[in-house]
């Protein structure tokens, strides 16, 4: 195993346990924040495709793989997004919130925080499971572009992407009810 290989199957785990807790802590909506992750992991997807030169073998069948993927991968994205629990963010949360972005915040602060709870830790450990069948089915087929790392990272940015867009889309419904209880409070 090389160190390369090495580095990647370290990251993805750590990539695993990080989105695994965030499934089951309550997080505070703050789009610009959130958007982060998906961003990052595609940049860094797209960046992995180009040095490994995985644009020049392509064919038809890592297409279709591809974009049953995706597709897969966006479907569960909805579905997290759709599973979502909300809740107004307490005082106490605010406050934590205020003292750990200071310098962020200016007088703003999110109204609801969400969580996708064990239903979307399944719904994870679902996507994890059409991905290690997508590498098997790359691998069976000779598909040297499925099994790279950029392709796994463009997969997790577009769940983590459409999850996004369903929680913030659900989330400005929530924030006019979280108003009303922090008013009468």
């Amino acid at each position: 195993m090389t160190t390369q290989n090495l580095l990647s199957l370290v990251l993805g785990i750590v990539l695993i346990v990080w989105i695994i807790y965030r499934q089951l802590t309550w997080t505070p909506v703050v789009p610009e924040r959130m958007w982060r992750m998906p961003a990052i992991l595609a940049i860094i997807g797209v960046v992995e495709l180009i040095q490994g030169n995985a644009f020049t073998r392509v064919r038809d069948t890592d297409v279709a793989i591809l974009a049953i993927e995706l597709v897969i991968s966006g479907g569960l994205g909805v579905a997290m997004g759709a599973l979502a629990h909300f809740r107004p963010m307490s005082a106490d949360a605010h406050r934590a919130y205020a003292a750990k972005n200071a310098a962020r915040v200016a007088g703003v602060l999110p109204a609801v925080e969400t969580r996708n709870g064990w239903f979307g830790l399944a719904l994870w450990l679902v996507l994890i499971g059409a991905r290690v069948g997508a590498e098997v089915w790359a691998h069976s087929s000779g598909s040297a572009l499925l099994m790279s790392t950029g392709i796994i990272l463009l997969t997790v940015a577009v769940n983590r992407a459409v999850r996004i867009l369903v929680i913030t889309q659900r989330a400005a419904r929530h924030s006019p009810l979280a108003a009303n209880v922090q008013s009468a409070a």
